[in-house]
This record gives C-alpha cells, structure tokens and sequence, in this order.
C-alpha cells in the first residue's frame, strides 16, 4: 500500500575522482577508494586529503573500525591502518586477496586469497587477526545442512499452477557454466547478526553461493537451475538475495535459504540491463538494485514485489545504504555525495483515494466506494516514466520532463519539470511541485494559467500537506541537520510565496497532514497537532499516523489504535484518545467518514469503524438541515447502536415514526 519518494537532505562534496570502487562513512569521517588511491575526510565531508599507501596495488576493500581508524587491504595482499594520517602496515596475505570483508559487529574478518584452489583461500579471522577456520574457498562438498531427499513431494507430484501439468515432467538441472553476464568478481556479504555469511565464486562449471556460520563450517551450498550473476545481498536476518538469470532467461533477484535452496524470485523489469548491484537497507526492507545507468528501489507488500523507484545515474556514480540509518541512501554524483532520506507514505487524496506505484504502473484504488487489497486495485494507469504521480478526484496526474499528464496522458500544466522529486495536489488542477536544484531546493505553485516559485536557499523539502488551495505547511531540513516546519501562503496577486516559520525540531518531521488548518505530525515518533504533543502513555511512542478534518488517528508500540475528536482539542493537555486493540506491526492507510483502513505487517487489509468516528458520524447526520434516516439506521444496525439514540438525540417529537417504518423500513428489509 505505501509508496516511496525520496528527498534530498544532506549534500557533502567529494574528491576530485573517477572509478570510486567503494565509499564508506561513519558518524565523523568519510573515506573514498578509487584503484589505487584512498582519500580520508575527518570532518565528515568537508576536507578530503589522499592517503599515500606504500604500495600503488589496486584497493580491493576499506573499513572503519571501532577505534576511528580506517583499515585498507590491496589486491596484492597487503593490509594497513590509517589513523591520524599516519598508515601502519599491519601484514600480507600471500599470493594477494581476492575479497574481504569485515562482521557487522567488527568481531569477524573474512579474506579470499587470489588461488582458489589453495587450503587457506578462505579464511575466518578474529579482529586480532588470529585464525578461526581455514579452508579451500572452493569446495564439491555439499554441506552440514543441505536438504536430503527421501522421496517425498518430488516434482512429478507438485501442484505447477499456471505452468500446467507438463511442466511438471521437465527435469531441472543445475547451472554448469558461467553466464556471459557474470561479473567475475568474487563476493562476500555477511548476514546481519553476523551469526552467517556467504560466498560467491565464479568457476568454469559455474559460479556457487556457500553458506557458512561465523565459526567457518560450511552449511550449504546453492545447486539451483537459475544461474548467479555475482552481485548479492543479506536480507537483515533473513534470506539472502542473489542476481541471476532463470532458466527462462529472465533477469531475476533469487531468494536463498540458508539450506542452499531457491525461496522466490523477483522478476526484474529492466530486462536488456546488466544487474552490477544489489544491497539490502539495514532493516531489510528495501532493496535497491544498480544497473549501468539507472538504479531501482523495491519493496515488498502481501506478497507481491513493487518497483517505486527509478532513477537515472552516470557510471562512475556509487550508491550505498547508511549502516546506521536504515531509511537514508547515499548516492556519489560527480563531485558531490548526496544524502536522501527514503520516505515510505501513503499517497492518498480527499482521504479515500489512494495510489500505488508498481514498476511501469500505478494502481489506483477509491476505498469509500470498495475496499481492496493490495496487490489489487480499481483501475491500472500506464506510467511511461518512472516519475513522480498524485491521486485525483478524477484518476491520477503524473509529472513527465516538460508537462503534468491527467489517467487520459492529456496535457494539464506545461512546465519544465526535469528536476522534480515530489508533486502533491492541492486542489484540481492545482500542485505544489519540488524541485531538487544542485545547490537548493525550489517549490513552485503550479495551475494551468499560473506559476510561482519560492527559492529554499540550503535547505531541502521533506514533507508537505495541503491546507487549502492557496496555502500548504511543509518541512525542512538544511546541511547542519536543522529541521524545520513552515507554512506557506500562495499570493495569486502578487504572484509570489510567502513563508511564515512555525517551529524548530532536532530531529525530523513525518507524517505531516492537515487538520482545521493545524499541522498533524511525527518528530521522534511522538504525535503533534499545531506545535503542541498529543497526550499518550508514559513510553508509548506512535507507530503510524493519519488525520482528516474531524479526528487524528494512531497505531502505538502498546498495539492499539488510537482515535483523537478533533471538537474536543481545546485543551490539549485534558484531551485523551479513545483506544481499542489492534494487530501487532499494524500501520494506518487512511480514515475516511467512520472507517479506518489498517494494513498489517504482511499486507493484507483490515476496515475498522470505531465507535467514536461513528457516533460523531450519527451527530452530525441528525444535525444535519435533512436527516438521512435510512442512512443512519444502516449505520446503527451495523454497529449494533441502541436506536434510543435517534430517539434520544431529536426528540421523540421530531422523530417520524410512522414514515420511517411505513416507507424505510421495507427497503432495509428488502434485499436491495
């Protein structure tokens, strides 16, 4: 159900430099390795000065270690300590080193010494460089857990689905030779508890994944028909994920279990591109995926994998997740490493219609007219870009290079739009756009007849919410890591934006929306409305959070759904939620009349009425000039309501009761 967009929130300059072969930081200092040079900023990427190493051998990895010194090992063996611009060599690998890389709890050392077939090619180190476990790198040993057939499920009884029963005859066998894709690289990546780690290691009879625990023993080995291409990636503490081909010949991203058996597949869209990368954010949770010139961003919901992100990038660029920050991407652009923040949200309008990107489409769903559960969806518009695109009250409108595009590809709003990272509506045919300039941010109110843009000098958009259709509030953050929140007022007359400074935070702003005109927001999980704290239970923080005109909804780390009347805010410090029980993991989508959609963990869709969105639903119907009896009696007798209330409420004067049975009674009764 979420979407992803990214938003530019740190930029640091980098080296002159070409061929980077790996980038790396920490919470102080950055280094870049090209081929054969190093270059350390201290100062977090404001001052790059080379380290000269005493040998010009290729770098084949580097890595901070926990004492703030920088390890470097070089393809001809060799391995030093950089610290304080002084370089200790700390000894040689005979024969020179393949691949290496370092635990993520910095306990473990794992090195690949350039003869494969040696007894030592593959070694466990401690971080005192003692040995744990050696041995050959390459092995036809199968491995301590590898899965033994007895005969039972074999593939001649398997249910095939769509492939029919006569695929179920076709024998699979494992792959004998080396792709002409294949990398040639050998690869090593660690699971993230560090408890496991894998190898790749292209042979002529093909390239291998092994499967090993941190002590060195060999668990399984991959004997699958797909054929590995080289790149892979520890999925958190899950499975592990490897770039092949399948025996169809469709690039896909292969889901392995630590036994050495396939568990899934992701079939790629970019099919005439070579995979040069795949790395898993620190959660597990995305997965981005580095081709030639373009690199993808997925995720998974109730099964099914969307691609939300495509973006477009130069050959000598390096992208890498922060090991610390799980929802921040670093990506190199020349001379320039720029830092997004990677927002998961819900893309809805008028809060029922939401939107979903799915690689080439975008699923569009109208939960007041039918609830639907995603991968599903009402209506699939065709996406000739992988841009930015916002939910109407009539389709979708989708931004290209020089116009705003309606569902029909008929043009709304010309423009140059080349740079933008973010489009929200605010009204028909009326958008907030941002653009991502090289050194600021720029936000341009866009109608069909009219266009205004406002400068953010330094700083860079992370959030916005509409408030009506000529002002909107959205958040900031600049290079020193200020954050802000701040209302915008679009003067149509003067054709200018003016900015008004609402309040200052140490962290970042979420989940901003827009309630009677107040700003509803998350800054270090806890809730906001105006620049007051919602009330809540002492540790409790809040997991998800949504708001519309009339009340302010949030899931809690105490698995409860919490509903706040928007009527009832004249005192926030009195003003207390009404609770009720929900899935553990349960994220909010949106609320709308009494209905509140929730999304649990795995994907699938829940639809709860709360009892205080109900009967602020019932005042306001027998508030209303002409009361809608039909409706609410529906509404009482759904929710199980004593119907004293309609009594109760207007009057027993007021109440027809002769017309509502007489004439509305028989059509409820009736199957309508």
């Amino acid at each position: 159900m979420r979407s992803i967009r990214l938003c530019r929130i740190a930029v640091k300059h980098l080296p002159k430099v070409d061929d980077i072969v790996k980038i790396i930081s920490s919470d102080r200092s950055i280094a870049v390795a090209t081929e054969s040079s190093l270059f350390l900023s201290s100062d977090n990427g404001n001052n790059f000065e080379e380290v000269v190493l005493p040998s010009p051998a290729s770098i084949v990895d580097i890595h901070f270690l926990f004492d703030g010194s920088l390890w470097v090992a070089n393809a001809i063996g060799e391995v030093f300590k950089a610290f304080d611009g002084e370089v200790e060599e700390l000894g040689v690998q005979e024969g020179g080193i393949l691949a290496s890389r370092w635990s993520p709890d910095g306990e473990l050392l794992l090195i690949i010494g350039s003869d494969l077939e040696a007894e030592d090619s593959l070694q466990v180190l401690t971080a005192d460089f003692d040995p744990i476990a050696v041995q050959p790198a390459v092995s036809t040993e199968p491995g301590e857990q590898i899965m033994v057939n007895v005969g039972w499920g074999s593939r001649s009884t398997q249910f095939m689905g769509q492939a029919g029963k006569e695929s179920r005859e076709i024998e699979l066998k494992s792959a004998t030779k080396l792709s002409e894709q294949d990398n040639l690289k050998v690869e090593l990546c660690w699971r993230g508890d560090a408890e496991l780690f894998c190898t790749s290691v292209p042979c002529f009879s093909g390239r291998r994944t092994r499967i090993y625990n941190r002590e060195g023993n060999h668990l399984s080995t991959t004997d699958s028909p797909s054929t590995f291409l080289g790149p892979l990636s520890w999925r958190a503490s899950s499975l592990f994920s490897a770039a092949a081909e399948s025996i169809a010949g469709r690039p896909i991203i292969a889901q392995i279990e630590r036994n050495g058996l396939e568990h899934g597949q992701i079939e790629l869209i970019l099919k005439d591109q070579l995979v040069n990368k795949i790395s898993w954010n620190a959660s597990g949770v995305l997965l981005l995926i580095q081709y030639a010139n373009f690199y993808e961003i997925w995720r998974q919901g109730n099964y099914h994998w969307y691609r939300q992100v495509l973006q477009k990038i130069s050959a000598q660029d390096y992208i890498f997740w922060d090991d610390f920050d799980a929802n921040t991407l670093h990506v190199s652009s020349g001379e320039r490493l720029n830092s997004l923040h990677v927002e998961q949200f819900v893309n809805v309008y008028q809060q029922s219609k939401v939107l979903v990107a799915d690689g080439e489409f975008n699923n569009f769903t109208d939960y007041e007219a039918a609830i639907i559960p995603p991968p599903m969806f009402q209506n699939q518009i065709k996406s000739s870009e992988s841009r930015p695109a916002v939910p109407t009250q009539d389709g979708v409108l989708s931004v290209t290079d020089k116009a705003i595009l309606d569902s029909q590809e008929s043009v709304v709003i010309e423009g140059d739009f080349v740079c933008v990272r973010q489009l929200y509506s605010l009204a028909p045919n009326t958008v907030v756009l941002i653009h991502d300039l090289e050194n600021d941010c720029v936000i341009e109110y866009a109608t069909p007849k009219m266009s205004v843009r406002k400068s953010v000098k330094s700083s860079f958009v992370t959030h916005l919410a509409p408030v009506n259709e000529e002002s909107f509030f959205y958040a900031t953050v600049n290079e020193a890591k200020e954050y802000a929140l701040i209302k915008a007022v679009v003067s149509k007359e003067k054709e200018t934006i003016e900015i008004e400074k609402v309040n200052f935070f140490s962290s970042m702003v979420k989940n901003l929306f827009c309630s009677q005109e107040k700003p509803v927001y998350l800054v270090k999980n806890i809730p906001y409305y105006g620049i007051e704290k919602l009330p809540l239970k002492s540790g409790e923080t809040v997991l998800s959070l949504a708001a519309n005109d009339d009340f302010i909804a949030a899931t809690t780390t105490s698995h409860e759904l919490l509903i706040w009347d928007i009527s009832k805010a004249t005192e926030i410090k009195s003003w207390y939620a009404v609770r009720r029980g929900c899935e553990r993991g349960a994220s909010i989508v949106t609320l709308f009349g009494t209905n509140v959609v929730l999304q649990m963990p795995r994907g699938n869709i829940e639809t709860v009425e709360p009892r205080a969105m109900l009967l602020k639903q019932l005042e306001s119907l027998l508030d209303a000039p002409k009361i809608d009896w039909l409706k609410m009696f529906k509404l009482c007798r759904r929710q199980r309501v004593n119907l004293n209330l309609l009594v109760d409420h207007s009057g027993y004067e007021n109440f027809p009761a002769s017309d509502f049975f007489v004439e509305l009674l028989p059509k409820i009764v009736r199957k309508e």
